[in-house]
């Protein structure tokens, strides 16, 4: 396009050339007494004139032509050149969001491979054991405080025993005189207490076998 241009400014400068010599050779032809030949040329001059004038007026109507194209064209690209960077905001937003998203998967991912907290299994297993060690311990209460009655019963029965033997004096006192009757709580003991009462009891029975035996 910029060479088609470039010609056809030098075609317009070399017509307003000749126009001008014609000019020139017009003015020197009034000045001159009539003359057929230069009435010829200056008909040829008037002719290439007006041939120069619509070829000028053609020229600037297909330059007219082409700057409207390039403008439609440069308005075009422009357009499309907004579009572009709509598209390319658009398309960083949308890259900002996947990355969070992608953020937000990554954290989901390390808590689900993270260190499990104990399953029901587990949880369930350790329930059963404290309850199983609760059933031991009350039943090794139960079977202790079996060994204090069994113990108490046969302290029992030894002194009544003895009170039953021949010789044994009345008791002086009547049921009138005897002292208000007494109720007995009972008392849960210890471990401790349990044997420390199975050896008083083992001591005292061990008493009374000397004296029957003296």
């Amino acid at each position: 396009m910029n060479a088609d241009l470039t010609a056809s400014e030098k075609r317009l400068i070399a017509a307003l050339d000749r126009i001008d010599q014609f000019i020139d050779r017009a003015g020197a032809a009034r000045q001159a007494p009539p003359d057929a030949a230069a009435d010829a040329a200056a008909a040829e001059a008037e002719e290439e004139a007006q041939r120069l004038a619509t070829e000028l007026a053609a020229l600037r109507d297909s330059h007219a032509a082409a700057l409207a194209e390039l403008e439609a064209r440069l308005a075009a690209s422009e357009d499309a050149l907004s579009h572009a960077n709509d598209r390319l905001a658009a398309a960083g937003e949308e890259a900002a969001r996947l990355a969070m998203a992608n953020e937000a998967l990554a954290e989901a991912n390390r808590r689900l491979i993270g260190p499990p907290g104990p399953e029901p299994d587990e949880i369930r297993r350790a329930l059963e054991a404290e309850v199983d060690a609760l059933r031991q311990a009350r039943a090794a209460e139960i079977g202790q405080i079996g060994d204090i009655v069994d113990t108490l019963d046969r302290m029992i029965g030894d002194q009544g025993g003895a009170d039953d033997q021949p010789g044994s004096e009345a008791d002086p006192l009547g049921p009138a005189d005897a002292g208000p009757a007494v109720i007995e709580t009972p008392v849960t003991m210890s471990p401790a207490s349990t044997a420390q009462v199975g050896q008083g009891g083992d001591a005292q029975m061990a008493d009374e076998t000397d004296q029957e035996r003296g």
